[in-house]
């Protein structure tokens, strides 16, 4: 996906990491194609 730049997944947690370049891909952009996907999807800040 255009923008992402690094992602990690942590299947023990079923939880994603996911560094992305916010000029071209917003977080509600990645949040709805997760969504679109079938899965769960929030922000959580590290």
């Amino acid at each position: 996906m255009d923008g992402v730049e690094q992602s990690k997944v942590h299947f023990n947690t079923g939880r994603i990491e996911v560094r992305h370049n916010t000029e071209i891909i917003s977080e509600q952009d990645l949040i709805d194609a997760i969504q679109k996907a079938g899965y769960e999807a929030n922000v959580s800040q590290l």
